[in-house]
C-alpha cells in the first residue's frame, strides 16, 4: 500500500469514530471519504469508509440505506480477505439488522463477527450483542453482559455510555427507578461534551425514570430538555412522544397517552423505526384496554402480535398476545384456543427472565380456564402463577397472591382463601411507601380490592358478622393506602389533583350544550391555568 492509501486507510478508520461522536459533521467526511476510496483508494480504506457512512445513515432512521453500504463493504472484505475489517462490519450490520427487525440475521453477524474481532472491538460487540438480548425480552442476560464490558479496563466512552443508560432501561422496566437513575447518572458522565446524540437519548431515560420514581413536576420538565436535545441533535422525536405517554399514564391522563402514543406509531413508522413502532402499537392496545374498549384492544393487540412474531421477538409477541387474550376475556368473546395461548405466553415471558408479565398471563390463563369451564388447567396456571411470585417485587407478589386465592376458591378451600388474602393485604401495608409511582399504586390497589373481595366471600361463607364487618374496614383501608401517597396535602396529591379539575373542565368545555356554563368553565380554566403557573 502507497503512502497516500496508507493515509486514507488512517482517515477511514477514524472517520466511524467521528460518525459516532458527531454524526452530521463526521457523516460529510465519511461521504467524500467513500467517493475518494472508489476512485483511487486500496479496498481496505473503501470498506471502513463504507462502514463509517452506514453508521452516519443508520443515525439518520436511515437502515435501508445502512444495510446496503454494509453489505457492499462485507463483499469487498470477504473478496479481499480483510478479516478484522469484515468483523468490524458485521458488527454493524448485526446492529443495522436488528434495529430492521431482523434479529436472527443480526445474531448470525454477531456470531461470525466474535471469530474475527480483536480485544478493540470486543466492547462493541458485547453491547450490541447484550441490545439484542434486551430488545427480546431477555434482560437478565443483557444486564450480565452490559455488567461484564463495564468491568472491563479501557471501554470507549461511546460505548460506556450506551451500556450504562441500557442498563437504566433495564431497571426501569424491572420496576427499580432509583436504582435506574444511578445508572443514567454514569451514563451522563461517559456521554457528557464527547457524545451529543447519546447524551439526548440519556436524557430521556433520565426523564422517564425521573417519572415512575414518582417525582412527575421534574420528571416532565426533564421532557422538556429532552425534547430540545433531541432536535437539537437531529433525532426524529417519535420515540421521546412513547416515553412522555408512558408520563401521562402516570399522571392517569390515559386519553391524552393514548393520542400520543399513536402518533409515536405514525412518526416512527414513517420514519422507518419497525422495533420501536411496534413496541408503540403494543402500548396502544394497552392502554385502549385501560380505557375500557375491551374488543378494539383485541383486535390492536392481536394485529401487533403478528408484527412481532414477524420480527422474531418471542417476548414481545407473547406480551402482546397477552393483552389480546385479558381484552377478549374482558369483552366476552374468549376463543377456545386463548387459555393455551396465555399458558405458553408465561412460559416465554417466564424464561425470558419477565416476571412481572410471567404472573400477570398466569392469572389470564387460569382466569380463561376458569370461565370456559376447565378447573384443571385454572388450578395448575394460578398455582404456577403463585410459585413463580415468590420472592418478586411486591405488586408481583400481590397478583402470586390473588392467584392463590382464586385458586383456593376454586378448589372450595376458604382457609386457603383467606390466607392468600391476608398475606397479600398484610404485603401491601408494609411496602405502599415503596410504592412511587401512581400507576404502581394503582395496580397494587387493583390487586388489593380483589383480595379484599375475595377474602370477604370466603368469610361470609364460614365466619361471624364481626369478622366480616372488620375484613370490609381492612379491606377499605388497604385500598386506600395503596393509591394514596402518605400525606393528602403533598405537592404531588395536589398536583393531581389540579389535573383532575382541568381535565374535568376541558369535559365540560368541549360538550356542545354546555350553553350557559361555557363562561363559567372558561374562568375556573383561567384560574387552574393561572395557579399551575405559580
Amino acid at each position: 500500500m502507497d503512502e497516500h492509501g496508507a493515509d486514507l486507510l488512517i482517515r477511514a478508520q477514524s472517520a466511524y469514530v467521528k460518525v459516532v461522536a458527531d454524526p452530521e459533521v463526521g457523516g460529510r467526511e465519511a461521504v467524500a471519504l467513500v467517493a475518494e476510496a472508489r476512485r483511487h483508494g486500496p479496498p481496505e480504506a473503501l470498506v471502513s469508509a463504507l462502514r463509517a457512512e452506514a453508521w452516519f445513515h443508520r443515525t439518520r432512521l436511515d437502515e435501508v440505506r445502512a444495510k446496503r453500504l454494509l453489505d457492499e463493504a462485507v463483499r469487498l472484505a470477504r473478496r479481499h480477505r480483510l478479516s478484522a475489517r469484515l468483523g468490524e462490519v458485521l458488527v454493524t450490520r448485526g446492529a443495522v439488522n436488528h434495529e430492521l427487525g431482523r434479529p436472527a440475521s443480526a445474531q448470525r453477524d454477531f456470531d461470525r463477527a466474535g471469530q474475527l474481532i480483536d480485544d478493540g472491538m470486543a466492547a462493541e460487540l458485547a453491547a450490541q450483542q447484550g441490545a439484542l438480548h434486551q430488545n427480546q425480552g431477555r434482560l437478565a442476560d443483557a444486564a450480565r453482559l452490559y455488567r461484564r464490558v463495564l468491568a472491563t479496563p479501557g471501554v470507549p466512552p461511546d460505548v460506556r455510555a450506551k451500556i450504562a443508560n441500557n442498563l437504566g432501561v433495564i431497571e426501569s422496566q424491572r420496576g427499580r427507578p432509583q436504582v435506574a437513575l444511578g445508572w443514567l447518572d454514569q451514563a451522563a458522565e461517559a456521554a457528557a461534551g464527547v457524545i451529543p446524540t447519546y447524551a439526548a437519548i440519556i436524557a430521556e431515560s433520565k426523564a422517564a425514570a425521573t417519572v415512575q420514581a414518582g417525582r412527575l413536576t421534574e420528571g416532565l420538565a426533564l421532557f422538556a430538555e429532552a425534547a430540545r436535545r433531541w432536535e437539537a441533535a437531529g433525532l426524529p422525536l417519535g420515540e421521546l412522544h412513547v416515553e412522555q405517554a408512558d408520563a401521562l399514564v402516570e399522571l392517569r391522563l390515559l386519553p391524552e397517552a393514548q393520542e400520543q402514543t399513536r402518533l409515536a406509531v405514525r412518526l416512527l413508522d414513517s420514519e422507518g423505526v419497525p422495533l420501536m413502532a411496534a413496541e408503540a402499537q403494543l402500548r396502544v392496545a394497552q392502554l385502549t384496554l385501560l380505557l375500557g374498549e375491551p374488543a378494539a384492544a383485541a383486535e390492536q393487540a392481536g394485529q401487533v402480535a403478528g408484527r412481532f412474531h414477524r420480527q422474531r421477538r418471542a417476548s414481545w409477541a407473547a406480551r402482546a398476545d397477552l393483552v389480546a387474550v385479558e381484552a377478549r376475556l374482558r369483552a366476552g368473546t374468549s376463543r377456545p384456543a386463548d387459555g393455551a395461548l396465555a399458558r405458553r405466553a408465561a412460559t416465554t415471558l417466564h424464561r425470558s427472565g419477565m416476571p412481572a408479565a410471567a404472573v400477570q398471563a398466569g392469572l389470564v390463563a387460569g382466569r380463561v380456564a376458569a370461565a370456559t369451564g376447565r378447573p384443571g388447567p385454572a388450578l395448575a396456571a394460578w398455582r404456577q402463577a403463585r410459585a413463580r411470585s415468590r420472592g418478586a417485587p411486591v405488586l408481583v407478589r400481590l397478583r402470586g397472591r390473588v392467584a392463590g386465592a382464586l385458586a383456593g376458591r376454586l378448589a372450595g378451600d376458604d382457609a386457603d382463601v383467606l390466607r392468600h388474602s391476608r398475606a397479600g393485604l398484610a404485603d401491601l401495608a408494609r411496602h405502599r411507601a415503596a410504592l412511587a409511582s401512581h400507576e404502581l399504586r394503582v395496580l397494587a390497589s387493583g390487586q388489593g380490592v380483589e383480595l379484599g373481595r375475595l377474602g370477604l366471600a370466603a368469610l361470609v361463607r364460614s365466619g361471624s358478622p364481626a369478622q366480616v364487618l372488620e375484613w370490609m374496614e381492612r379491606t377499605r383501608a388497604a385500598a386506600v393506602a395503596a393509591v394514596e401517597p402518605a400525606s393528602v396535602h403533598s405537592a404531588a396529591a395536589i398536583e393531581r389533583a389540579e389535573l383532575a379539575a382541568m381535565r374535568a373542565v376541558q369535559a365540560e368545555l368541549r360538550q356542545p350544550e354546555a350553553g350557559a356554563g361555557t363562561r363559567a368553565a372558561d374562568t375556573r380554566r383561567a384560574v387552574l391555568v393561572a395557579r399551575q403557573a405559580e
